[in-house]
């Protein structure tokens, strides 16, 4: 403890490179055009959540800045009442209303076999909404996403693990060809480097990444 307090007390600080990786993870989401979709996916829970949340929270900072609608889901049923928070505490900084800027379609079971669910069709993957619990076909933003995710520009996926990013690529990069991007705990991270930049389009590796984003 002494040391790294000496360490702290009289080291200098010096600005974070940003590695290439976090660097096209940023300038994807930049190169959107405004008012495009990207589906947001919370494969996280508590246990992670030191690493992946900070992601997230910059992530959506990120989108409703650059004015990306967002449909949010998940994968583990402990990350709604995460996705459901952020939401609230963040949209109403950048004048956004749910249903027209972001909807929370919430926890869909079934891990990788979920995700080839949605991947086929969000529609028939929901029959409604996380957050009111409406009809999912009274929701434009949800409507503009056909088969196979056509009209979703990218997919996010904030990954602790299984289900997360390696199911995503495999069951809706890989069969549908949607640009994807992620951000993993360190345990993850090493994973990411066989599919960067193909199938993953950049990625965010625990929390060095976050801070560099």
């Amino acid at each position: 403890g002494l040391v790294v307090l000496v360490f702290y007390a009289f080291g200098t600080s010096k600005a974070m490179p940003v590695n290439e990786y976090v660097q096209s993870y940023y300038d994807t989401i930049e190169g959107l055009p405004e008012g495009s979709i990207v589906m947001l996916s919370a494969d996280f829970d508590p246990a992670s959540a030191a690493e992946l949340l900070p992601m997230y929270q910059a992530t959506i900072h990120h989108l409703l800045r650059r004015n990306i609608r967002v449909i949010n889901v998940s994968t583990w049923p402990a990350a709604p009442p995460y996705t459901r928070k952020e939401f609230d505490l963040i949209a109403p900084l950048y004048q956004k209303t749910y249903g027209v800027d972001w909807v929370e379609l919430g926890f869909k079971p079934g891990d990788d076999v979920a995700m080839g669910q949605i991947g086929q069709s969000v529609t028939s993957a929901y029959v409604e909404d996380d957050r009111s619990g409406a009809p999912i076909d009274t929701f434009p933003l949800v409507q503009e996403v056909g088969d196979g995710l056509k009209g979703i520009e990218v997919l996010i996926s904030l990954s602790a693990g299984y289900p997360g990013i390696l199911e995503w690529i495999a069951q809706v990069g890989g069969r549908y060809q949607v640009p994807i991007l992620t951000g993993t705990t360190a345990v993850q991270t090493p994973d990411l480097y066989a599919y960067y930049p193909t199938q993953c389009r950049g990625f965010l590796g625990a929390a060095t990444g976050a801070t560099m984003y």
